[in-house]
């Protein structure tokens, strides 16, 4: 081979072959004697490649040191059995019979024929005149169209040549207007230069300003999905021109869904003169506390002589009055600030209806501060705010009005960005005690509306349709008073220390704030054992549960609970007509016992010299606490605290009872029935204690939305679980005691035979709720 000099020069094979390039290293096996062993499994052709789903995997299942056992032979026992010759079916035969089709109906070609007759469209459109009148129309709009464009072109042409011909007398015009002061300089140079502009082109230079600064038409689906954040729902269609069609149905998904809301009545108040928003506001909160509607003068004659004044004479509540005033009615301001909206909704929830002071004029500049009442916050509930509406009580108008979430943000910032005062205003007002959770039982309402009237609802339907008709059909809650004499015996299981009402000689309805019955209540949920002189805590978990119909103890005997009912039911009833009890009588004189085995029970037995009430102390005091209620009825009382007793006997939290129309049950359901039916209970197996018990499950059976409730269609009772037997044993109840029937001539059976019978299984009581 030639070098580069050109000189013949020897090189070896390997030099000759050798890659210009590297060649990486590689392996090569070499066969050699003995064994051969390879680190890298597979790496190697002469390597054994273990197929394991052919072969057996000697790693995972290894070779056992001997063989696997044969099995044993087992030689089968002969066996006689009897032959009985089996018949088949036949074979299918080799010709099938084929059934001839039905002869046609007499005339069945003509019927068609004479449908085809009867149709209008059969030859449709055959002349041609749809299509013509169709491309007629087209060419008539078509031409008023032009007509139009014409006819503003030869506008914008002659009002051109006018400002042109003119144009010394229309600028003279202008420079008199400067000069007299009609117009100033700004609208003088605006006016000047549209003058000049409308000379030079006619005034389209202005036409296409005006048109850029006109916002972008959204389409419809912009439009809807706008909507739809707002919390709405939409459907619509629009059709163009040239007749295509675009359609939208989408829903805003929860916008009516309540996220929080103040339960129970909020009076719709209109001010009555300009200024006096803040008054009728405070009105309205105060009525909704005290679960009526409260005249705007009464509520400034409790502020004191200072705010009803003002209120007189039309006056505003300036900010630095605005905490003065509002304590006075007990309640409180949060600090100025810009709140999310988890924070109006925890608000609601906590405290009841929000006064919100915003801003009402929607424009920048005027500061005009307005009062209105939340009542209610409903959508979506995302953090941003986006498809959550606030609904409102409005003084200014006496109604409800709906705002959206960020709208409402724009204006009660604005009390802030319009505000030329320093003092920043309190613009969000509740009551200072928040709202108390619910006790046992059916729910009472009670005071801040935070419960569902069921126990007065099932009271006063048995009140309205017993066959005494005691109170007329229409009967509300709260109203008349002489009906409130029962409802206040209803409460007194719930609140036998009278800690829910205030004292008032004149109103029997003036409910307090209940913070002291709710101290009383949570010591005895947390005393280690019952306290004499607590009868709040006795009632709900201590031994005075059988007011309740509940047992005093988890294990109580059923008959021992039934006994303490029974001594209950039978002294209540015997005060409330006169049976040989009065008002004035001791606790410890009472004649009535009720006997368990070797004990005896008496008023004495709960009631003793170391409690409150004590012995020596009147069955009328414990009734009513010595109220200074003018009118009041102490036999509506008792007879009022055994509706109570009947209707908790009833509620599946209290007692367990045998059900005796199991099959109008839903399919897979335990307490809801079929249409038209309801649960018809019978005899008592066990009486639950509340202590100890899950008081979510209990007040499971009592949380029911009371709206639904007609007093005078007791079918509305239906779905509340065990209401229309509570009813109908109640209105026998209020029958007895309106005709002075004595106890042992009809309640007595009543109660022990009926309502309080045990079933031959009765077991001892326990905290469940079933």
């Amino acid at each position: 081979e030639t070098n580069e000099e050109g000189e013949p020069e020897d090189i070896s094979l390997m030099d000759h072959y050798q890659p210009l390039t590297p060649v990486p290293p590689y392996r090569i096996s070499v066969p050699s004697r003995g064994v051969f062993a390879e680190a890298v499994q597979g790496a190697c052709n002469a390597c054994e490649k273990i197929e394991t789903d052919r072969l057996q995997d000697w790693n995972r299942l290894p070779n056992t040191d001997e063989p696997t056992a044969f099995l044993p032979v087992q030689t089968p026992t002969p066996q006689v059995t009897d032959w009985k010759a089996a018949f088949k079916d036949f074979t299918t035969p080799l010709v099938s019979i084929q059934n001839a089709p039905a002869t046609p109906a007499p005339g069945a070609g003509l019927a068609g024929l004479s449908e085809l007759l009867g149709k209008s469209d059969v030859f449709k459109d055959i002349t041609g005149l749809d299509g013509n009148q169709k491309n007629v129309m087209a060419t008539y709009l078509s031409n008023q169209e032009n007509a139009k464009a014409f006819a503003q072109m030869a506008k914008d042409m002659a009002m051109q040549a006018h400002n042109t011909q003119n144009s010394d007398k229309i600028m003279d015009s202008l420079k008199s207007a400067k000069a007299s002061g009609a117009i100033n300089q700004d609208d003088y140079g605006k006016l000047v230069k549209e003058h000049l502009q409308q000379q030079i082109d006619g005034g389209e230079t202005a036409k296409k300003e005006a048109e850029a600064a006109k916002p972008t038409k959204p389409t419809l689906t912009d439009a809807a999905v706008k909507a739809v954040e707002q919390g709405k729902d939409v459907k619509a269609q629009k059709i163009d021109a040239e007749g295509n069609a675009e359609s939208v149905d989408i829903s805003g998904g929860n916008g009516d869904n309540v996220l929080a809301k103040a339960d129970g009545i909020v009076p719709r108040l209109k001010q009555d003169s300009s200024n006096t928003c803040w008054a009728t506001a405070a009105a309205i909160m105060v009525g909704w506390k005290r679960n009526k509607v409260m005249a705007v003068k009464d509520v400034m004659t409790e502020a004191g002589d200072v705010y009803l004044q003002k209120y007189l004479n039309n006056q505003g509540l300036v900010s630095s009055e605005k905490a003065d005033f509002i304590s006075t009615l007990k309640m409180t301001g949060e600090a100025p600030a810009n709140y999310t909206l988890q924070q109006y909704i925890d608000w609601l929830t906590t405290y009841g209806p929000l006064w919100v002071t915003t801003d009402s004029s929607v424009t920048t500049g005027p500061f005009s501060p307005h009062a209105r009442i939340l009542t209610r916050i409903t959508g979506t509930g995302t953090p941003n705010g986006t498809g959550t509406k606030f609904i409102f009580v409005n003084p200014a108008t006496g109604n409800e009005e709906t705002e959206n979430f960020l709208d409402f943000i724009d204006v009660f910032e604005q009390m802030v960005t319009d505000n030329a005062d320093d003092q920043l205003f309190v613009q969000i007002v509740h009551f200072e005690q928040a709202i108390q959770p619910s006790g046992e039982g059916y729910q009472v309402q009670g005071p801040w509306n935070i419960n569902q009237p069921i126990h007065e609802n099932i009271s006063l339907a048995a009140l309205i349709n017993c066959t005494s008709k005691i109170v007329p059909a229409g009967t509300k809650v709260g109203s008349p008073q002489d009906v409130n004499e029962f409802l206040r015996g209803v409460f007194w299981n719930d609140d036998p220390e009278v800690l829910l009402f205030d004292d008032n000689k004149w109103d029997n309805w003036d409910f307090s704030s209940g913070i002291t019955w709710k101290k009383h209540f949570d010591a005895a949920a947390k005393a280690a054992s019952n306290d004499l002189n607590n009868l709040t805590g006795r009632s709900h978990y201590w031994d005075l549960q059988f007011v309740h119909a509940m047992a005093s103890a988890v294990g109580e005997d059923p008959k021992d609970t039934r006994a303490k009912i029974l001594l209950w039911a039978e002294t209540m009833y015997k005060f409330a007509v006169g049976e040989g009890i009065s008002a004035g009588d001791t606790l410890k004189s009472i004649p009535v016992t009720s006997a368990f085995g070797a004990s005896t029970y008496s008023m004495n037995t709960f009631f003793t010299a170391a409690s409150t009430p004590s012995e020596t102390q009147t069955i009328g005091y414990l009734i009513n606490r010595g109220t200074s209620y003018v009118a009041v009825n102490n036999g509506r009382r008792a007879i009022g605290s055994l509706l109570h007793l009947i209707q908790d006997s009833y509620a599946k939290g209290h007692v367990k009872r045998t059900l005796l129309n199991p099959g109008d049950l839903l399919a897979g359901k335990t307490d809801q029935f079929k249409p038209g039916t309801y649960g018809k209970y019978g005899d008592v197996e066990n009486f639950h204690c509340y202590k100890g018990q899950n008081h979510a499950d209990h007040d499971k059976y009592d949380n029911f939305d009371a709206s639904k409730l007609d007093t005078g269609k007791l079918e509305t009772f239906n779905p509340l679980t065990g209401s229309r037997d509570a009813i109908d044993q109640c209105m026998k109840l209020l029958d007895f005691w309106k005709t002075g029937t004595p106890y042992a001539s009809g309640p007595k059976d009543l109660f022990e035979n009926k309502i309080f019978k045990l079933s031959g299984g009765a077991t001892p009581a326990d905290a469940l709720v079933d």
